[in-house]
């Protein structure tokens, strides 16, 4: 699946953010939340990327939150974004709940719930 959308350049892989940010509409966040001593979710990895792409985006971008973070980060995300961007970002979320190791299964045969 993926040498074919590599072929059909559906798909491409950069280390370089200011190139991958300028080469997308929808950019997606997809970082590690780990536990804190309290309980509480570690952000800094989440909300580091989101200033990052912030200082780098030239056009209306779309985030899109795939880290598992408690209710109210995309909100504390869009304001953090807003006061760092030159250029109208929106924020949303898109929790993973996926089996691990069954993702591309899991996208391709969905069952209702």
């Amino acid at each position: 699946m993926l040498e074919k959308n590599l072929a059909a350049e559906r798909i491409a892989f950069s280390t370089d953010l200011k190139e991958a940010v300028s080469a997308s509409d929808v950019v997606f966040i997809a970082v590690g939340t780990p536990e804190r001593d309290d309980g509480s979710a570690d952000l800094r990895a989440v909300m580091s990327v989101a200033h990052q792409i912030a200082d780098v985006a030239e056009r209306f971008t779309v985030v899109v939150n795939k880290s598992t973070v408690p209710v109210g980060t995309a909100a504390r995300m869009q304001a953090e974004i807003a006061a760092r961007a030159r250029v109208e970002i929106d924020v949303v979320s898109n929790p993973e709940f996926l089996k691990e190791g069954a993702a591309i299964d899991d996208f391709l045969r969905p069952t209702a719930s």
